[in-house]
């Protein structure tokens, strides 16, 4: 595997996890079942949970210099890259379609309040699954 397969493979993990959190959280505001403020909160939210992730991967791309053989990486560094990528997101994405489906079931119980404490606390606790993994295959 190469490194810049590795990447286009990686990438998008990160994309879709924020892309599928944010159209959560505007279907619910479209079902009214936020205020606009709410709205507002939970997108800032996911803007700064996934500010440090992308950020160290679009700098490393840009700041990368260009070679003539790709470098080639362990498909075993990929498949663990591969794994703590989609458990990171999925533990982020899972809590925010759990949100997202109350707001259209008044019986389950649900807040932005909730939500934006789920997100604080297990994006700087999880992060450690990624941290090393956006590293080692974005600085290559």
């Amino acid at each position: 595997m190469t490194v810049v397969g590795s990447r286009v493979t990686l990438i998008p993990i990160f994309v879709l996890g924020l892309v599928v959190q944010a159209i959560v959280v505007m279907l619910a505001y479209s079902k009214s079942a936020i205020a606009s403020g709410d709205l507002i909160s939970l997108l800032v939210k996911l803007l700064a949970v996934y500010a440090v992730h992308f950020a160290v991967i679009i700098g490393c791309i840009f700041a990368q210099r260009h070679t003539a053989r790709p470098a080639q990486v362990s498909m075993i560094a990929f498949l663990l890259a591969l794994t703590l990528s989609l458990i990171w997101n999925a533990l982020l994405v899972w809590r925010s379609v759990i949100f997202g489906m109350a707001a259209y079931d008044v019986s389950v119980e649900d807040s932005v309040t909730r939500l934006l404490t789920y997100m604080d606390s297990i994006s700087s606790a999880g992060s450690w699954l990624v941290a090393g993994v956006l590293a080692f295959f974005f600085t290559k």
